[in-house]
């Protein structure tokens, strides 16, 4: 069959989670792919530390804006 990883879907979920953050942060796609992959490494990195963020909302919500932060930093973005 194709089944996939579980995890897969979560990170991709994480990824779309911080690709909601707006326009103004994501106005190219290769922004917008770069934060998927900041967030799904974020996701990645919270699951290998003792299983930091137990509870999926928790976890995808957390590294959703830790990795939207990262990036808004790195692009000079202020709220």
């Amino acid at each position: 069959g194709g089944r996939c990883d579980r995890r897969l879907g979560q990170a991709a979920l994480c990824g779309s989670l911080a690709g909601m953050s707006g326009g103004h942060l994501t106005a190219t796609l290769p922004v917008a792919v770069g934060l998927g992959a900041v967030a799904s490494a974020c996701y990645e990195v919270a699951i290998r530390i003792n299983d930091a963020a137990s509870g999926i909302g928790g976890r995808l919500g957390a590294t959703a804006f830790l990795a939207t932060s990262i990036v808004a930093r790195y692009r000079g973005v202020v709220g």
